[in-house]
């Protein structure tokens, strides 16, 4: 499975890489491995569907950490901005993040993010 991982901190975000893995944490781990694990907290979210994953790694590469600045410059939006911007605090399952980090343990927090 192929991941989106968004790696911040209190001052902000740190980038975000597209990497492979069975769940967030061994994302994380392999994120580690190549290099590209800047610290801070992870937010891991999994590409829906493998058509999505394969243009996202053809467009954005997978060998180094993504600026943020770049992914909004081409049009992404940081999804609590895109929720703002249509009045929801809500996933597309109807859980706030609190409730998504809770039922999918997608989120490790900077303490717990080991990197080299």
């Amino acid at each position: 499975m192929w991941w989106w991982l968004s790696f911040a901190t209190g001052e902000g975000s740190r980038g975000v890489a597209i990497v492979e893995g069975d769940d967030v944490a061994d994302a994380t781990d392999n994120a580690t491995k190549r290099g590209i694990n800047p610290g801070g907290e992870v937010v891991g979210y999994p590409f829906p569907d493998a058509l999505d994953a394969v243009a996202e790694r053809e467009r954005w590469g997978t060998n180094h950490l993504i600026k943020p600045e770049a992914l909004i410059a081409d049009g992404y939006q940081k999804r609590g901005e895109v929720l703002d911007a249509i009045g929801d605090t809500r996933n597309e399952h109807g859980e706030t993040f609190e409730e998504y980090e809770a039922r999918t343990g997608q989120v490790i927090c900077e303490e717990h993010n080991t990197k080299v």
